[in-house]
């Protein structure tokens, strides 16, 4: 049965071009790398335990709003950017 399927496979990867033979690599690779990360998965009695935790937390107000969100990334932009005025300021005129 296994030979079968491997034919098969086969018969469809030799009528492929190269990007796509790249891009059906890549896939396997996710597939096989996937296998991997399953240790990490939660049992369904530990995804309720977080579930009840997350709905008590937006129960108490402990959320924050996209409105709220967008400013946060906005006041970390304006950080970053005066960060890099500083840096290059000073690297014109240290010569850098």
């Amino acid at each position: 049965m296994a030979k079968a399927l491997e034919q098969e496979l086969m018969q469809y990867i030799h009528q492929l071009d190269e990007a796509e033979k790249k891009s059906i690599l890549q896939m396997l690779k996710t597939f096989v790398k996937g296998r991997g990360e399953k240790a990490d998965r939660v049992s369904i009695e530990e995804y309720n335990q977080e579930l009840k935790e997350a709905e008590a937390e937006y129960e108490r107000g402990e959320y924050t709003t996209h409105e709220e969100f967008v400013k946060q990334i906005e006041k970390s932009r304006e950080r970053i950017r005066g960060s890099l005025d500083e840096a290059v300021t000073e690297a014109n005129e240290t010569g850098i």
